[in-house]
């Protein structure tokens, strides 16, 4: 069995010239790469004090492993000042030069360019490099957003220019980044002005594409869960699920009978499972239980939409703890990591490959740092479950591991289609079982509030509501009449609440999962429920979640965007009017975007990160 890629962390700082970031840059390129660790797909070693002994320890330690050589801290074009001495550069391109895994050195201090030439005559396939002073803070964030991209298994290009789009849009003045063969063969440039300080600059021996091309691997293992004993039936697993979600609301038992004492059937046992998961889980598993000839035997189409539940499951995860994170910031509770804008920053390649559990982990460890108690507390359980790798962690994993092969044009799936799907099912409801907690708490869409205040009475303000629960139809039942409560909550809102009865705790899920009828005609019955997924263009993109992902990614009536502009209504009292003069038709018409407010959310949350 092949081992994992090391990259290795090399920081040094120097007390008479101390760079404040650089423990930032250690800690955050760390957390960037750790859930690819997790998974077993790399292995990180990192020294924050590094001195000659320590680098050459993990050369040789590793030996025919490293990957990665990033260094961080004073240098110049010829030494690199660590902690216990200057390094001739010389000495380091020779160790760097033997180890035959090596396929990029970061070199993240002032002036590093010099000690391109002894690198690329070792064969090094590519190097980063700058060609002047740097700042600190502006290296640090150069290198945290060169990790975030690479970890979410973005190429050495793409990382690249991420990072550098990163420093081009948050300062002035920094132009077009270099990337070039070393020899001064420009694979790109537009230079309007002084040249960004860092260059990727690429060996001229070896083939250019196979180095821009190169990413981190997605796996190392596949954890298959335990295989079934007894003849297989679609959906054996997905029973089970009911007595996890029993445990959390006792009162559910009684409906799995009916009124004569008898077990209800199969199909009504699976509907109860269906209602009681909110909306975007509870649409994932009715597609999946459904009758349809693709569903009912373990087929390619089944296993994409066994996949398509596991990401929904997590995202609506991710999202709740999101949501609290947005509305902390706007308490002033607490400051969002910049972690997190990997979750509102996905194109949408990176969201087809995105990890939402492990985000997961992160935004509760960083929620913990604040004196906010998490409004899912249930959250604590499942990372603890994460950090125990066990069932969960593994189901978590083969999951991830079958979804990164299907984005590989499926990489020869269809023989193995049968166990795949009966494995898959297994850990999907190891997912469902530990996200059952999610019964305890109701999903509400909120159209309108009307304020009742007459003379000499209390307010009221009556709500215009509905549950979010997947049932036979793609309807929703909104309550017959409005609910009354003596405060009110947010309007075109998709809330997570403990109680129906006292609304006043409330978490808001928008930007994150929208009503569309909520932003348009607020009578509608029909459940056009969508979550966000990617941005694209400087707009951000929602998949409809009564679909899979799969299918929703392919066909453009299942997205919206916070773009979209809906056809102008004209003021003019007739045909005739509207035609005669399009200047004066023109400015009568109103063109509306209906989901301005959720980009104007977005970009709130992403200026306060």
């Amino acid at each position: 069995m092949s081992q994992q890629p090391v990259i290795f962390l090399a920081f040094a700082n120097n007390q008479d010239a101390y760079l404040d970031m650089l423990k930032r840059e250690s800690r955050n390129i760390k957390q960037a790469l750790e859930a690819l660790e997790d998974k077993q797909a790399i292995k990180i070693s990192r020294e924050e004090s590094a001195g000659v002994d320590e680098i050459f320890h993990n050369f040789n330690r590793f030996k025919g492993r490293i990957a990665i050589f990033h260094y961080a801290g004073h240098a110049d074009g010829e030494q690199l000042h660590l902690d216990d001495a200057l390094a001739n550069a010389d000495g380091l391109a020779d160790l760097f030069g033997a180890e035959k895994a090596l396929k990029l050195v970061f070199l993240n201090g002032c002036s590093t360019k010099g000690q391109l030439d002894k690198l690329m005559e070792l064969g090094i396939p590519a190097v980063i490099a700058t060609s002047v002073a740097i700042n600190d803070t502006k290296a640090t964030e150069f290198a945290e957003h060169f990790y975030r991209s690479l970890a979410n298994k973005s190429t050495i290009k793409t990382a690249f220019n991420y990072a550098s789009s990163y420093l081009k849009t948050r300062y002035k003045n920094i132009n077009t980044p270099v990337i070039e063969n070393h020899r001064g063969l420009r694979l790109r440039r537009e230079k309007t002005g002084e040249e960004m300080p860092w260059g990727l600059y690429l060996n001229e021996g070896v083939d250019a594409n196979s180095v821009l091309d190169w990413t981190l691997p997605a796996t190392f293992v596949k954890a298959a869960p335990p295989r079934p004993d007894e003849k297989y039936e679609v959906n054996d697993y997905i029973f089970p699920v009911m007595d996890s979600m029993v445990h959390f609301e006792n009162s559910l038992e009684e409906e799995l009978f009916d009124k004569d004492g008898e077990a209800i059937d199969d199909r009504e046992y699976l509907a109860k499972i269906i209602e009681y998961f909110p909306w975007p889980i509870g649409a994932q598993i009715r597609r999946l239980v459904s009758n349809d000839s693709d569903m009912n035997q373990p087929t390619m189409m089944r296993l994409e939409q066994i996949i398509s539940t596991y990401v929904v499951t997590g995202q609506l995860l991710m999202y709740i703890l999101l949501a609290q994170v947005l509305e902390a910031r706007e308490e002033e509770d607490c400051v969002p990591n910049s972690y997190f804008l990997d979750a509102l920053s996905m194109s949408k390649d990176s969201f087809e490959i995105f990890d939402f559990i492990s985000h997961i982990k992160q935004i509760v460890k960083e929620i913990r740092t604040t004196k906010q108690e998490l409004f899912v507390e249930e959250f604590e359980e499942l990372v603890k479950a994460l950090d125990e790798k066990g069932e969960f962690y593994n189901s978590y994993l083969f999951l991830d591991s079958i979804r990164s092969r299907m984005k590989d044009n499926g990489a020869n799936l269809d023989n193995e289609v049968y166990q795949l799907c009966i494995d898959a099912e297994y850990a999907l409801s190891v997912i469902l079982n530990k996200s059952a907690f999610l019964v305890k708490y109701q999903m509400i869409t909120v159209r309108d509030i009307i304020i009742a205040n007459p003379w000499h009475k209390d307010p009221e303000f009556n709500h215009y509501m509905g549950r979010l629960n997947a049932q036979e139809g793609d309807f929703l039942t909104l309550f017959k009449k409005p609910r009354s409560y003596n405060d009110y909550v947010n309007t075109r809102s998709v809330l997570l609440v403990r109680d129906l009865k006292n609304i006043d705790n409330f978490l808001n899920l928008s930007p994150f999962i929208i009503d569309k009828n909520a932003f348009g005609d607020a009578k509608a019955t029909a459940m056009d429920l969508f979550m966000y997924a990617y941005n694209e263009d400087g707009e951000y993109w929602y998949l409809v979640t009564n679909q899979s992902i799969y299918r929703a990614l392919e066909q453009d009536a299942d997205k919206v965007n916070t773009g979209h502009i809906d056809a102008p209504e004209s003021t003019s009292r007739s045909r005739r009017v509207r035609m005669r003069g399009s200047r004066n038709s023109r400015s009568q018409a109103t063109v509306r975007k209906p989901y301005a407010l959720l980009k104007e959310q977005f970009n709130l949350l992403k200026e306060n990160i």
